[in-house]
């Protein structure tokens, strides 16, 4: 099971997976395929089960669990083994995603960077640029001086000291990023 804390409404909650536009402001990363694969996850192989509810083709529920002052968004997978699953990964960094989209740039439009490649991912949390950074489970997340997200994900865990997969995805809203300045960073890191 994966939970995400959003400080925003269960309705507006809601409202962002219910609505392709919306879920675009906040769902995976830019490439040629994602208005397809919302579509695909989200409005053709998922069903409603009231308001708060989304059962997908693979027997993914989302649960939206108002509590108020906030909302509980959550994902129950069947039949998850031990161990990494990159399905229940994309999971944590999707909900990590929505919470700051939600919380701090609700209602605008993202665009993504997304670096992959084999790196120690200790020397990729550690050359994180200077601002907000937290450790949320196996998924460090960064806001930078700029207010871009950084997720930061790798599958050998985020204290590896040798290379392995990782993977960072960036989102930008409004005018707050350089892209060009992130794929720089990636690149100097051995």
């Amino acid at each position: 099971m994966i939970e995400q804390r959003i400080d925003a409404p269960a309705d507006a909650v809601g409202h962002a997976f219910k609505e392709p536009d919306a879920i675009a402001r906040w769902f995976g990363w830019d490439y040629d395929g994602l208005e397809a694969e919302i579509r695909y996850i989200f409005v053709e192989h998922s069903r409603w089960h009231g308001p708060h509810r989304l059962e997908g083709h693979d027997g993914t529920v989302i649960e939206i669990v108002d509590r108020g002052a906030h909302t509980v968004v959550r994902a129950v997978r069947p039949d998850v083994a031990p161990g990494y699953d990159p399905v229940e990964e994309g999971w944590r960094a999707f909900f990590a995603q929505l919470a700051f989209a939600l919380e701090r740039h609700p209602g605008a439009s993202r665009r993504t960077l997304r670096v992959s490649g084999d790196k120690a991912a200790a020397d990729v949390v550690a050359a994180l640029p200077e601002g907000e950074v937290r450790l949320d489970g196996e998924y460090v997340l960064a806001v930078d001086e700029g207010g871009a997200l950084a997720v930061v994900d790798a599958r050998d865990g985020i204290a590896a000291e040798q290379p392995g997969p990782v993977a960072v995805t960036i989102s930008f809203y409004g005018d707050n990023g350089d892209s060009d300045a992130w794929a720089a960073w990636w690149e100097e890191i051995n």
